[in-house]
């Protein structure tokens, strides 16, 4: 089992980052390479649809912690945790993101996740420190 741990500086309010990265709804406008649609669900939880199908989320947040932890079920009986914590002050934040290979994941696939979260860190840099002027 190989995990994979990732950060980002974000030049924003750690409320804000927090705000964006503990909402589901909000997982499109910056995981863009897991989730393509995100919808709620009657008794709780979420279904994200990704490229390779619906997964079922559970969220676990905490703003005093600065803790927002995904807890994910891509098929039945299998459960996938990603760990994340924001911390920072009224100027700055810090968002780092663990990531674990699930029991059975080739090493191609986990590699391929480890990418799209490189790629979608520096998304959530750029929506969150980008301001239209309009």
């Amino acid at each position: 089992m190989r995990y994979d741990t990732q950060s980002v500086t974000v030049d924003a309010p750690v409320d804000l980052v927090f705000a964006m990265v503990a909402d589901p709804s909000r997982l499109p406008d910056w995981a863009i390479g897991f989730a393509h649609a995100v919808t709620p669900l009657p008794g709780g939880g979420w279904t994200v649809r990704t490229g390779a199908g619906e997964v079922s989320l559970d969220m676990e947040t905490d703003r005093h912690r600065g803790i927002v932890d995904f807890r994910m079920q891509p098929a039945p009986g299998v459960t996938v945790m990603a760990w994340s914590r924001v911390v920072g002050d009224d100027r700055h934040s810090h968002f780092l993101f663990t990531q674990v290979q699930a029991p059975g994941m080739p090493d191609k696939v986990f590699d391929a996740q480890v990418e799209a979260l490189r790629h979608e860190l520096s998304v959530l840099k750029a929506r969150l420190e980008v301001r239209c002027p309009a």
